[in-house]
């Protein structure tokens, strides 16, 4: 059977199935996750895009959403106001069989397979702007969801205009033309194969909402513990001479007590600038300093708080992981945490490999405002997690980091910012580096946001003005005001 009579089959399989639903009262999701589904089996050929100008296929899918959705309208006005119920009608389905049928006499395009995943698509679209909203309470009372091939997860949407200067956001992504059809601004059928375990997680939704809700917008906070690699324990296999040895286990800190002072104090001069989010670099703490801090009280730690953790393993192996804990006053128990551990391994000197326990799951933290993620270090470079972060919807990526090579990774996760509209925070240590001749020094923190006017990034180096040896720093920056202001401490 031809490639185009397969996909007729199925479309006409798929209008036996709508209508079969309407005795049962299907969920919106339901019906727009078949339409989608349809669109991700019989994806249109590229030959069916060739000759069509790039806008001319959305704008006929746009036309058919307003028309398709005032179909709905027409079956009942009052079912979508003040907010749409989660099920459809058996007269909303037929009202929706009706305009598929109508849209496909003619074919809009002369390929047919792209004439019926446009129409799919349009009818789930329809869906979208009518009772896309219904989604996301659906998978949110699921706790968490891992993203798997073919099946449906929700594109997490949020409007980063409230946290910007003049309500100035650049490109909204979703308005680029694609010819990917299978998602709406609000549900996406995931396409494969993933490297990595990709989860949704909502259990911070009550915590992660009030982020950036203060009257002093979102302030975001990097700050650096450590001046030199002699700071950290840092165990070598046995080398031969005059070669460099196989691989390193980097244990945190040599000096807990002192980390853990250090680390406090720049918690405190974070947020006496206002600051709800503080990042510190990878490897920032050890094992026994996180208990330490994790014996702390909420009250005195950021709404959020992220650090790179060295825990001890077996056989010479640390465990590379970064500690999330949320704080949210007023939600028992006071605070929550997460722990990730790194997916992929860095390199010391370009040749000594980090002797880590890898681990293969990205989780993105969801609530009303924030997609929440955490990447450790070069994991911003591994192929495609940036891409499928942006798929979710990611708009906070919090990167601790150890690296004498910021460059690349501030390349790599300054596209998120245009992606998903995303804010991004790194904080790397320790200050002092070697480099190359020529070579620019590495960042210590990094900022980055969607902003619709110049600058919309910040790297803030050792050697630049203002910055002391002998101290330890926080560099702050209020999303709202667009300046990074320096806080130093004595070590």
């Amino acid at each position: 059977m031809a490639d185009v009579d397969r996909a007729e089959v199925a479309f006409n399989e798929l209008v036996d199935e709508l209508a079969s639903l309407e005795e049962s009262n299907p969920t919106w999701l339901d019906i727009a996750t078949r339409l989608l589904t349809f669109c991700h089996k019989f994806p249109p050929p590229s030959t069916a895009w060739d000759g069509l100008d790039s806008d001319e296929v959305w704008d006929a899918i746009l036309d058919l959403e307003l028309s398709a959705a005032a179909d709905l309208r027409a079956v009942d006005a009052a079912f979508f106001a003040p907010a749409p119920l989660s099920s459809a009608s058996r007269e909303h389905v037929r009202a929706l069989l009706a305009t598929a049928k109508s849209a496909l006499v003619p074919k809009p395009f002369g390929d047919t397979r792209l004439s019926l995943a446009v129409v799919a698509r349009a009818l789930a679209g329809a869906i979208d702007n009518l009772a896309g909203s219904t989604y996301l309470t659906f998978f949110k009372s699921l706790g968490e969801m891992t993203i798997k091939e073919g099946e449906p997860y929700p594109v997490c949407s949020h409007d980063p205009c409230p946290w910007l200067p003049d309500r100035k956001a650049n490109t909204n992504p979703k308005n680029r033309p694609k010819r990917d059809l299978s998602f709406t601004p609000s549900l996406r059928i995931a396409t494969g194969p993933f490297g990595f375990t990709y989860v949704l997680d909502f259990n911070f939704w009550d915590r992660l909402s009030p982020l950036g809700t203060s009257s002093k917008g979102l302030v975001m906070a990097a700050a650096q513990t450590n001046f030199k690699l002699g700071d950290f324990d840092t165990k070598y296999a046995p080398s031969q001479p005059g070669k460099l040895s196989k691989w390193y286990a980097n244990r945190g800190p040599r000096n807990d007590t002192q980390q853990v002072d250090r680390i406090t104090r720049l918690i405190g001069a974070a947020m006496a600038e206002g600051a709800e989010l503080v990042l510190m670099p990878e490897y920032a703490a050890s094992e026994s300093a996180y208990k330490t801090l994790d014996g702390l009280p909420g009250s005195d730690f950021p709404r959020v708080f992220c650090i790179g953790i060295s825990r001890p393993d077996t056989n010479d192996y640390v465990k590379n992981q970064a500690w999330l804990r949320v704080s949210t006053p007023g939600i028992s128990p006071s605070y929550s945490t997460h722990f990730h551990a790194k997916t992929s391994g860095a390199k010391l000197l370009g040749a000594i490999t980090e002797r880590i326990r890898l681990a293969s799951e990205i989780r993105v933290f969801v609530s009303q405002n924030w997609s929440l993620c955490v990447l450790i270090c070069v994991e911003v470079l591994a192929d495609g997690i940036l891409e499928q972060l942006a798929k979710m919807g990611t708009n906070l990526l919090l990167v601790p980091a150890m690296s004498e090579k910021t460059n690349s990774m501030v390349a790599d996760v300054s596209t998120l910012c245009q992606d998903s509209q995303a804010f991004v925070v790194m904080a790397n240590g320790p200050a002092e580096w070697w480099t190359e001749d020529g070579q620019d020094p590495p960042c210590e923190a990094f900022f980055a946001g969607p902003y619709g006017n110049a600058p919309s990034s910040w790297e803030t180096r050792f050697r630049d003005a203002g910055r002391q040896p002998d101290q330890i720093a926080a560099w702050v920056l209020p999303v709202l005001q667009k300046t990074v202001s320096l806080h130093q401490l004595p070590r």
